[in-house]
């Protein structure tokens, strides 16, 4: 059997084929999966670390005395949660208190028990969270129970 040789012409217009069908199924055209991203880890812990800093305000609010001796753990709480922010390119968030803020959370003990959750929280995240994020949930566990120290 003879092959005829193959044209210049058709040789090019068999890779371009080829190198447009790699390129359609790297892009994802024939996942069946096509859908929105999963959410990033960090998003939940930025939510519970804004109403942390926010239960401080509402306890601040109700006992002033009390931000003279743990506005810096508050104000922490607020770094935390720009940190987080940043990481998973949101805008950093307000510092304006919301309605949210647990009202049984008001006082020293109140803050206390509201810590111990969050350190515990943030602990156990930093052991499961990918790779990228667990240095910054660690160093804010760390920070958490050190609130914890000074709260008891």
């Amino acid at each position: 059997m003879r092959m005829e040789p193959i044209s210049r012409r058709q040789a090019l217009g068999t890779l371009v084929g080829l190198a447009a069908a790699v390129g359609l199924a790297g892009c994802g055209l024939f996942d069946k999966k096509a859908g929105p991203p999963p959410p990033n880890p960090l998003a939940e812990h930025l939510a519970a670390t804004v109403r942390l800093a926010e239960v401080y305000e509402a306890a601040f609010g109700a006992a002033p005395d009390l931000a003279g001796k743990y506005g810096a753990l508050r104000d922490n709480h607020w770094a935390h949660a720009e940190a987080l922010a940043a990481a998973i390119r949101k805008p950093a968030p307000s510092r304006t208190p919301s309605a949210t803020a647990a009202p049984d959370a008001l006082g020293r003990a109140g803050l206390l028990e509201e810590e111990k959750k969050a350190a515990t929280a943030a602990h156990e995240a930093a052991l499961t969270i990918p790779g990228a994020y667990a240095a910054l949930l660690g160093s804010i566990a760390a920070c958490r129970a050190t609130h914890v120290e000074v709260l008891s």
